[in-house]
């Protein structure tokens, strides 16, 4: 940290390690929490703040795709008249490590070469025709997956040289991922084999329970489960991309899948209502409703009851007095408390935190004290998940006559 000014770099040890490949990197930690001292020599005054750092590993950035090696699927053929030109088809989808998940990190897909019969949605790897297809066809292509960031959002290590035009993506994203490539195999049916049996019954409404904490590439729902006689079914998610993104439902199979991680909704909604056609000859269509509520499963935010105490006392009250005790709603085993900061260095000689049970005593004698007004702020610190709760107490010690 430069002492002046305050700007906060990494050290030389870890860019050495990224520019020679060193294996040491590896064993550094993931996130970092420093504290970092704000001092005013002449009036004898300190200040702490904290700085939260998390370094994500290159290969956590690298997309993965849900499909295997090459993704082999049966499309009826189109036809001018048949209205499904340019309508959403299936879906191609690549998941990132789930620990790098953010709101400001994204995947984007493409076509490897200009692609004459399908446009793809660049967003959300949704793939539709953009002129008809002919029975007893094949069509091969390559969809490419990369990361993107956000400009501000994740801080440049020096080795993105990709300059393809999605840097320049109205100025706020970068590529920040090796591009991953997936070979797409197309059948086109003839529409005379389709089989035009009834679809097999599928509850129109399904309810389900979906916890916070669901990690990314869950499967949550089979809807291909109740095809009794063996059809072939094709399941087409339909509805406003606000939720859609975060959920696939697999073309083929009914697999329904959570492909974003759903705490980003949860201060916005708890309630998600997704609609999904089945069909096994595009012509009749069956419509889903799931209908999702969020459950939030994870631990309570850690924090004093209130934002400051308040402590009067007298300047002859015995060394060892507990003159406080805070609360914290929530506690847990491996949190300590402590005192962080004082207004007045004098003051850090005069009391004292019981680590584990919030307690405040008086660690001099006070008669001599010039301060009559003394602010500590009292934090309470997690090492296991880097979390601080904090709060100010305020002590105002009183002359005998008062």
């Amino acid at each position: 940290i430069d002492k002046q000014k305050g700007f906060v770099q990494l050290s030389s040890i870890i860019h050495n390690n990224n520019n020679n490949n060193n294996n040491n990197n590896r064993r550094l930690k993931s996130d970092y929490l420093l504290t970092i001292n704000a001092l005013d020599n002449q009036y004898k005054l300190s200040v702490n703040c904290y700085l939260k750092i998390h370094f994500i590993r290159r290969h956590q950035l690298i997309p993965k795709f849900l499909s295997s090696s090459i993704y082999n699927i049966d499309l009826p053929e189109i036809q001018y008249h048949s209205g499904r030109i340019r309508q959403r088809l299936f879906q191609i989808i690549a998941l990132l490590d789930n620990h790098v998940y953010d709101k400001k990190l994204e995947v984007r897909y493409r076509f490897v070469d200009s692609n004459q019969h399908f446009i793809i949605n660049r967003q959300t790897g949704y793939i539709a025709a953009k002129q008809p297809l002919n029975p007893y066809t094949i069509y091969e292509f390559q969809v490419q997956a990369f990361t993107v960031a956000h400009q501000d959002d994740i801080l440049s290590d020096g080795n993105e040289n990709d300059h393809d035009d999605e840097n320049s993506y109205q100025g706020k994203w970068r590529i920040v991922s090796p591009r991953k490539i997936l070979p797409i195999k197309i059948r086109i049916l003839p529409m005379i084999s389709l089989n035009k049996s009834l679809l097999s019954t599928i509850d129109s409404t399904i309810n389900i329970d979906l916890l916070k904490t669901t990690e990314v590439g869950t499967t949550i729902l089979h809807l291909g489960l109740n095809n009794r006689y063996n059809n072939t079914q094709w399941f087409i998610m339909i509805g406003h991309i606000r939720y859609t993104r975060y959920f696939h439902v697999d073309f083929q199979t009914g697999h329904l899948i959570l492909i974003r991680p759903i705490e980003e909704l949860i201060h916005q909604i708890n309630l998600i209502e997704l609609r999904i056609n089945v069909t096994n000859d595009w012509i009749n269509m069956n419509t889903i409703k799931v209908i999702i509520r969020i459950i939030n499963n994870q631990i309570p935010i850690i924090e004093f009851s209130q934002t400051d105490y308040y402590s009067s006392i007298s300047k002859n009250i015995p060394i060892g007095a507990e003159i406080a005790r805070l609360t914290i709603e929530n506690p847990s085993d491996d949190c300590i408390y402590s005192i962080d900061s004082v207004e007045k260095i004098k003051s850090y000689d005069l009391f004292r935190i019981n680590t584990y049970t919030g307690s405040i005593t008086v660690s001099n004698s006070l008669v001599n004290s010039q301060n009559h007004k003394h602010l500590l702020k009292i934090i309470y610190r997690c090492e296991h998940n880097y979390h601080i709760a904090h709060t100010n107490l305020h002590i105002n010690i009183l002359d005998e006559k008062n």
